[in-house]
């Protein structure tokens, strides 16, 4: 056994919990989370928030866990 979890095992269990999965690693990141794909709010990664509303998370962030920071140009989002 490899230590791994199957890559796609995970991606399939996640799919459809990713709010609550995101809200349990992140807290910061409840804003967001409210408005999901209207708008957006501070930055949740450390030093961003305070350099204004530059994230969200698409409208289908229970669904991929898809988000994005303008500002660093990070996108989270399944493959």
């Amino acid at each position: 056994m490899s230590g791994f979890y199957p890559t796609q095992e995970v991606r399939d269990a996640a799919t459809g919990n990713w709010v609550a999965i995101l809200a349990t690693m992140i807290p910061d990141i409840e804003p967001a989370l409210k408005k999901q794909g209207r708008g957006h709010v501070p930055c949740p990664m450390p030093g961003h928030g305070s350099k204004g509303k530059k994230f969200r998370v698409f409208k289908d962030v229970n669904e991929t866990g898809g988000a994005i920071c303008s500002l660093s140009l990070i996108h989270i989002s399944e493959p």
